[in-house]
């Protein structure tokens, strides 16, 4: 497995490229692969858009977050989830059609 801290190689670029090329009828597979080292490609990137995602909600749900449920569909490793929590939600459901990506959250 590739470690993620430090200098980007190309070999990190090489895997990070595979996050975008992939075909609908192979999703599952897809995210399954990359399920043991998505975070770390994902946050190493700079990609905040699960921060951004809890950081709108929170926004919209005010100060009733804790009281508000929330159906995070295609949830990866649960990285919205985790901040949603941290932002006061309660009633977080997640789904993936990665069983890869399930195990990890």
């Amino acid at each position: 497995m590739l470690n993620f801290e430090g200098e980007l190689t190309e070999e990190h670029k090489k895997e990070m490229e595979k996050h975008g090329a992939f075909t609908q009828d192979k999703i599952a597979d897809h995210y399954d692969e990359l399920s043991s080292h998505y975070e770390e490609i994902y946050l190493r990137a700079g990609w905040h858009d699960p921060l951004k995602c809890a950081e709108l909600a929170k926004h919209l749900a005010g100060d009733k977050a804790e009281e508000s449920a929330v159906f995070d569909m295609g949830c990866g490793t649960g990285l919205v989830g985790q901040y949603l929590k941290e932002r006061g939600f309660k009633q977080i459901v997640g789904v993936d059609a990665s069983k890869g990506m399930l195990d990890k959250a």
